[in-house]
């Protein structure tokens, strides 16, 4: 079915507590309805969440526990207030080292397949509709990422992407988008998207040792993405040390669609999947 995410929604503070907020929400959802736009949904922060459910019949689709999930590889900022700036940078050098100490032994504790290979292409590989087919009936939930959308999402956007295309036997097995992500506060590394065959989802564990080496060269402070709690990624993720710090509120209007979605299980939903990445 078509689908639609309501994004950022901002009210000048002059005219705040005029009831725009519901105006606007209610106005988008009916008019995407009415564009042929069956499922409307939203990520708010707790802020905006009380009036979608006060004011615009929207809830929370129970049934989804998105996790964020997040790697510190730097962690200055967080020591400086608690024991100043010198041992605070001392703290640093040392969790950096240890880091990079860790990943030389990851393959001792997490295991990679020497099988798998993996590429960074700027392009889609021809046999990609193919892996998406298979890939996509594990799940009951997904968003479409046939070579149409993929094209969009990644290769025609502003913003630069890094894509990993995994291969065993010749066969594509599966994908990791990532993106870097700077401004003043320092360089993040945002794991923005990422599907497997079901068969080859320890490939995962391939993918996340480059992504961890290239966020340590470049000096990155974490590494995050999203996933669900019910996802057989997620515990991929613990074992390669990502902290799961955070609950992400997905929210749709009230309807029949919602009444589905309150019963399904096998869900697949990451950060590229909204306007948060």
């Amino acid at each position: 079915i078509s689908a639609g995410e309501i994004g950022d929604t901002y009210t000048d503070s002059n005219y705040q507590g005029k009831g725009f907020f519901s105006k606007l929400i209610n106005f988008s959802r009916e008019e995407a309805n009415n564009n042929g736009i069956k499922f409307v949904y939203g990520t708010p922060n707790n802020q905006s969440l009380p009036g979608y459910r006060k004011r615009a019949n929207f809830d929370t689709i129970n049934t989804f526990d998105i996790r964020v999930m997040k790697m510190p590889l730097r962690i200055e900022t967080i020591l400086k207030p608690k024991v100043g700036w010198f041992f605070s940078i001392l703290g640093d050098i040392l969790f950096n080292i240890f880091n990079r100490l860790y990943l030389a032994l990851s393959t001792i504790f997490i295991k990679c397949d020497k099988a798998y290979s993996i590429n960074e292409r700027l392009d889609i590989p021809e046999d990609w509709d193919s892996f998406w087919y298979s890939a996509s009936t594990n799940w009951n939930f997904i968003f479409t990422k046939n070579a149409l959308s993929l094209s969009w999402r990644y290769l025609k956007n502003p913003e630069k992407y890094t894509i990993l295309y995994v291969r065993s036997s010749e066969k594509l097995v599966g994908f990791c988008a990532y993106r870097i992500l700077s401004d003043e506060s320092g360089t993040n590394l945002v794991i923005a998207d990422f599907l497997f065959l079901p068969d080859h989802v320890s490939a995962l564990n391939n993918c996340l040792r480059i992504i961890k080496s290239k966020a340590l060269n470049i000096g990155a402070k974490s590494i995050s993405l999203w996933c669900d709690s019910s996802s057989p990624y997620f515990i991929f993720f613990k074992k390669n040390r990502f902290l799961n710090f955070s609950n992400i509120p997905l929210i749709c209007y009230k309807d029949k669609i919602f009444e589905k979605l309150k019963n399904i299980d096998k869900v697949h939903f990451v950060m590229a999947d909204t306007d948060n990445i």
